[in-house]
């Protein structure tokens, strides 16, 4: 599962916002899994997240793993799987500075 555990401010543009997350999320769960790599115990516990910088085309700047899980393998196919994921859609002009500043955090369960 990947969920968005810190977004930017959305408060003038809250639909646009969420719905650009559902869609970056659905782009980012596209490219990843870890299924086959992992033991059943491992699923449990594992957790990671990354930060995601995003310019105004929806090209990735930056990514970077804000938490690792601890699990090196699990942690380098959280972070393929967001650069696969590339590019974006552009996004929504409230949240284009933001997003390119401060970037958004994406938590990954495998």
């Amino acid at each position: 599962n990947v969920e968005l555990v810190a977004v930017c401010d959305l408060d003038s543009a809250k639909a646009e916002g969420d719905q650009y997350w559902a869609l970056l999320s659905a782009q980012v769960h596209r490219n990843y899994d870890v299924s086959q790599t992992l033991s059943d115990d491992e699923r449990m516990r594992l957790r990671a997240q990354v930060a995601l910088y995003i310019g105004r085309a929806g090209q990735v700047i930056k990514v970077q793993l804000v938490r690792a899980s601890g699990n090196a393998l699990f942690d380098n196919a959280v972070l393929s799987a967001v650069k696969k994921a590339s590019p974006f859609s552009p996004p929504p002009n409230a949240l284009r500075d933001s997003l390119q500043k401060t970037g958004v955090v994406l938590e990954f369960r495998p």
